[in-house]
């Protein structure tokens, strides 16, 4: 498997994985989300306690990003409709050629934005989930460990 990051995962893939999980594939790798969680815990097992709270900062990073694309879809909406409802206040010769031509860039701008939120909606959760486990797991160490953890953010903050 390839990793494509620092922290030895290869989230393609892992999104992969996690979305034939997610709609219950009938050949995907993981049974169960507990079989899936574990295979995510195996691979946090390399990382000292500094980069697994990187790491969950990663994943909670990615999460915002993979939000992003719902944002877009509002305002495109508002503009469209706009232009959508100023042909019928403007009459021209023209008018059911643009009525058509609005109607089509209408359908081709939703279903491209339906098509990114599913795209979007199982790495967004896909991050959330990674970072939360990841979490649970610097929650597991022991209280000398999140001390040096503490320790280090402070060194950092005050740089």
């Amino acid at each position: 498997m390839e990793k494509n990051n620092s922290y030895g995962f290869n989230f393609n893939e892992e999104i992969k994985d996690y979305k034939d999980l997610c709609k219950n594939k009938e050949k995907r790798k993981y049974r169960t989300y507990l079989d899936w969680k574990k295979h995510i815990v195996e691979n946090l097992k390399d990382m000292n306690i500094q980069s697994l709270e990187n790491f969950r900062h990663l994943c909670l990073y990615q999460e915002k990003t993979e939000n992003r694309g719902k944002e877009v879809f509002l305002p495109l909406s508002i503009a469209l409709f706009s232009l959508y409802l100023t042909q019928f206040a403007i009459r021209d010769q023209d008018f059911f050629a643009a009525v058509i031509g609005y109607t089509l860039a209408a359908i081709v701008v939703t279903v491209s934005v339906i098509f990114s939120y599913f795209s979007y909606a199982f790495p967004k959760d896909f991050y959330h989930d990674v970072a939360e486990i990841t979490q649970e797991y610097i929650n597991a160490f022991s209280e000398d460990e999140k001390k040096l953890l503490i320790a280090v953010k402070e060194i950092e903050v005050r740089k």
